[in-house]
């Protein structure tokens, strides 16, 4: 691995101190991502949590989800 591409982060208080290795991932992506690519990209992170998808598209959706 390149170390270069390898940052070491660390955080200092008065009661502790975090310390880690963080790699960044390699992505093919462009600089910049479409609204809608950021979107879909949020949404299969929160589904790969463990969140289900609910297709909103007006009030009376939402309240069946809601009740």
């Amino acid at each position: 691995m390149n170390d270069k591409l390898k940052t070491y982060l660390r955080h200092t208080n008065a009661k502790s101190t975090i310390a880690a290795d963080f790699t960044p991932s390699k992505r093919a992506d462009s600089i910049y991502q479409s609204e809608a690519a950021l979107e879909e990209e949020f949404i299969a992170k929160l589904q790969s949590q463990g969140y289900e998808y609910a297709k909103i598209t007006n009030g009376a959706d939402l309240d069946l989800i809601l009740d």
